[in-house]
């Protein structure tokens, strides 16, 4: 039953959630960024992957 509530809340939060334009660009960005500055943030490697 809890799993129940929970799944049914989520779907409920779901419809407020906003996909952001582009997101399917975002590495290339990041790349392109680290190319032209030379800095690369190695803590978030595993996520751009």
């Amino acid at each position: 039953m809890r799993r129940r509530r929970a799944a049914a809340g989520m779907l409920e939060a779901e419809k407020q959630f906003r996909r952001i334009k582009g997101n399917q660009q975002m590495p290339a960005l990041r790349r392109h960024a680290e190319t032209v500055t030379g800095i690369c943030d190695t803590a978030f490697n595993d996520v751009a992957a």
